[in-house]
């Protein structure tokens, strides 16, 4: 009997062990299957479809500048001209207003930049919608006062008001979808960035198109291209309003933002660790940090602010096309240039572990600089009542033109190629942080540093008086 009971127990646990490995082999099979099926999804998920994204991330990001480009167009006609002048002379408020897009206009777009940095909103859905909801109502707000008021010199002081305020929380908006669109595409693979840097210069083209055509009607008065312009950009805005909820929803961003995400780890929000992933940044992309700043320090200094004050050289076979110079031959020559730089910035491509080559880009941003002082020398007319004393070197507009649409090409060309670099010089826990320090540069040359050259050149250039040789 004992024999027979210990040969029962000893088939009972090797049935039981039996059970047990065929359980473990049905888990196994199970979890790789699932594994499996994981991978076809992520395969499935990590495709563009029609390169809907790239197409929409193009779209989204020409909305960055749009408002603000077209507000720039409206500064010297609409408001200088027709707001805040009275019987033709100018008032203090156009002289404030004028000022105003300078330094006043950049200090919220620099500081909302700054802040998008820290983790304060980790959804970016929110910053991304709330600022163009924003700027949706801003937009709104002026076109309805563009609608139903007319100029008069008592109502010179709320519409300045209003419209300074409105262009403040514009500025700033713009810098939160900037630095908040960049983070978002340094999730994606390269080319998406470059497709922000691409459609940011789409946007200027379809500013100027639209300064063109307001031109090329020649209206009466401003008032109705300043409707057009706010009701343009504001149908413009909630088109894109729609295609960012249906950015967010597309399983390709999903996946790749879930990706970083996981990477990233973002429950560590102290500060002494955020210090650390912002001292990670700057050690590691010092040099595309530095050749984006010197870009965008050479682009802001000459472009508006003075390539709008260079005129035509006085001569009776130009004379017509005087009022197309503007609007042709700074705003789209540049755009165009800008852009076409951009897309051929997408077949090149530095290799982060190439140290020497990320090294020498500096080199053709620091010789950049150089194109200064050749817009200076320009015919440069600075505003009334300032007046330079230097000869006019370069009077013939071609060498405008040229000079103009080699500094678009130059600027879409490395910002193409610095822009998508970046986040991919640092550690994949940081690339996205590297990306929003990089916005946060492009604006900080725009703020401080080149007001001083502004100064400078409205001192020290303009037309050559002849009687001052």
């Amino acid at each position: 009997m004992s024999a027979a009971s210990s040969f029962s127990e000893t088939t009972t646990t090797t049935n039981n062990e039996i059970e047990l490995v065929q359980e473990h082999i049905t888990v196994e099979n199970h979890v790789f299957q699932s594994e499996i099926e994981l991978l076809n999804e992520n395969k499935l998920y990590n495709k563009d479809v029609f390169n809907l994204v790239y197409i929409a991330l193009v779209i989204e990001s020409a909305a960055i500048f749009l408002a603000w480009n077209l507000l720039n167009f409206l500064s010297p006609t609409y408001y200088f001209n027709f707001w805040f002048s009275s019987h033709y002379i100018p008032s203090d408020y156009a002289t404030k207003f004028m000022d105003s897009l300078g330094m006043d206009a950049c200090s919220p777009l620099f500081a909302l930049s700054i802040l998008c940095i820290l983790p304060f909103i980790n959804n970016y859905l929110v910053r991304l919608c709330g600022s163009l909801f924003v700027n949706i109502i801003n937009l709104m707000i002026l076109f309805v006062i563009s609608w139903v008021r007319q100029p008069s010199h008592f109502e010179m002081n709320w519409f300045y008001n209003i419209t300074f305020t409105v262009m403040l929380i514009m500025m700033g908006c713009n810098g939160v979808f900037q630095s908040s669109l960049l983070g978002i595409a340094s999730d994606l693979p390269r080319k998406y960035t470059s497709a922000v840097v691409i459609g940011t210069n789409v946007g200027g083209m379809i500013s100027s198109f639209l300064y063109i055509f307001t031109t090329s009607a020649n209206p009466k008065t401003p008032k109705p291209t300043a409707e057009v312009y706010y009701g343009f950009a504001s149908i413009y805005l909630i088109i894109c309003l729609n295609i960012l909820i249906f950015l967010w929803r597309s399983d390709f961003v999903r996946l790749h933002v879930k990706t970083a995400n996981n990477i990233r780890n973002e429950k560590k929000l102290t500060v002494g660790y955020f210090l650390a992933e912002l001292g990670k940044v700057f050690k590691d992309a010092w040099s595309e940090l530095l050749g984006i700043f010197i870009l965008f320090f050479m682009m802001y200094t000459i472009f508006p602010t003075l390539s709008i004050g260079i005129q035509p050289w006085p001569s009776p076979g130009i004379a017509h096309l005087k009022k197309y110079f503007i609007p042709i031959g700074t705003f789209l020559n540049f755009y165009t240039f800008a852009t076409a730089g951009a897309i051929a910035a997408c077949f090149i491509e530095i290799k982060p572990s190439n140290r020497i080559m990320r090294l020498a880009l500096l080199g053709p941003c620091v010789l950049s600089l150089l194109l200064i002082p050749y817009f200076m020398y320009c015919n440069f007319i600075p505003n009334y009542p300032e007046v330079r004393k230097a000869k006019v070197l370069f009077k013939n507009e071609w060498f405008y033109f040229i000079a103009n649409g080699f500094m678009g090409a130059f600027i879409g060309l490395f910002s193409g190629i610095l822009l998508p670099l970046l986040p991919r010089c640092v550690e994949p826990a940081v690339s996205r942080l590297a990306s929003q320090v990089g916005a946060a540069t492009m604006i900080t040359g725009r703020v401080k540093l080149n007001e001083l050259f502004i100064c400078i050149n409205y001192h020290d250039a303009g037309a050559f008086n002849e009687s001052n040789p």
